[in-house]
C-alpha cells in the first residue's frame, strides 16, 4: 500500500525535494472553521468546495520556527478551499484524506490564493492583494512546500497523531513541491480573494454572533445548522477544530 501511494505521487509530481524529517515544528493557534458550499465535481483533486471562516480573536494562524521562517506568521483570511489538493484516486489510502491534516491544508491553500493575487498585481501594476497577502510577497514556491511540511509536523505533534499511512506527511509535502503545484503557483489570473456577497455576509454575521462565546458553545450552535443564506443557498457546517 505504501509503495502504491508513493508510486502514484511520484508519477504525478516527479517527487519534490522537501525534507520532511528536517522541517521544524512551528506553532498553530486559533480555530479552523470550515463550511461546505459546493461539490467540486469538476475537479479530480480535493474533496469539494469549502469556505474557511476566520473567527474574530481566534483566527487560525501558523508561526514558523527557526531562522528559515524568521518568526513569520501566516494568518489566512476567509477564502475557498478544497482541503488537501490530493488526487481522489489516492484519497482512499490511510493518511491521504483531503481533510486528514485540515488546518495545515488551510494554511497551505492560503499561500496559493495569496500568490495568485500577488502575481496579478506584479503583472498588471494593480493593488488587489490584501495586507495579509502582501506579507507573503517574498515567499518562494519551495517555501510553500516547506511550510506545509512544517505545519503538518506541528499538527501531528499538537494532536499526537499516529503515523498515518506510513509517512503520508512526507509524501504529501513532496507532492506539493512538484510540477502540478508549481503551475498553480505561477498562474496569473483573476484575484480570488473576494467572497460571494452572500458568503461574506454570513462570515460577518457569524463573527458578530461569536463574540464572547466559548469554543464549545460556538461548536454546539454551529452543529444545529444548515443555514440558508440571503441568496437562497444552503451551507453546511463541516468541522470546527480549536487548537488553543
Amino acid at each position: 500500500m505504501k509503495r502504491l501511494a508513493l508510486a502514484l505521487t511520484c508519477a504525478l509530481s516527479a517527487c519534490g525535494s522537501v525534507n520532511y524529517d528536517d522541517a521544524p515544528a512551528g506553532a498553530l493557534k486559533g480555530s479552523a472553521l470550515v463550511l461546505w458550499v459546493g461539490s467540486g465535481e469538476a475537479s479530480a483533486l480535493g474533496n469539494g468546495k469549502f469556505l474557511y471562516v476566520p473567527l474574530r480573536d481566534r483566527a487560525l494562524s501558523f508561526q514558523r520556527a527557526g531562522d528559515a521562517g524568521a518568526a513569520q506568521i501566516i494568518t489566512p483570511e476567509a477564502f475557498y478551499t478544497d482541503g488537501g489538493s490530493i488526487p481522489r484516486v489516492v484519497q482512499a489510502f490511510p493518511g491521504f484524506a483531503a481533510w486528514g491534516y485540515g488546518p495545515a491544508y488551510i494554511i497551505h491553500d492560503w499561500l496559493f490564493v495569496a500568490r495568485k493575487c500577488l502575481n496579478r498585481d506584479r503583472r498588471d501594476q494593480t493593488n488587489t492583494a490584501s495586507a495579509e497577502m502582501k506579507k507573503l510577497a517574498d515567499m518562494t514556491f519551495n517555501d510553500s512546500a516547506v511550510v506545509l511540511a512544517e505545519s503538518i509536523k506541528t499538527l501531528a505533534a499538537e494532536f499526537d497523531l499516529p503515523d498515518q499511512g506510513a509517512g503520508s506527511g512526507a509524501i504529501i509535502s513532496s507532492f506539493t513541491a512538484g510540477p502540478v503545484s508549481y503551475r498553480l503557483w505561477t498562474e496569473v489570473g483573476p484575484c480570488e480573494n473576494r467572497l460571494d456577497p452572500a458568503h461574506q455576509a454570513f462570515v460577518d454575521d457569524l463573527n458578530a454572533q461569536s463574540v464572547g462565546l466559548s469554543a464549545r458553545s460556538l461548536q454546539r450552535d454551529l452543529q444545529v445548522r444548515p443555514t440558508e443564506l440571503s441568496n437562497g443557498e444552503t451551507v453546511f457546517f463541516v468541522d470546527f477544530i480549536e487548537i488553543e
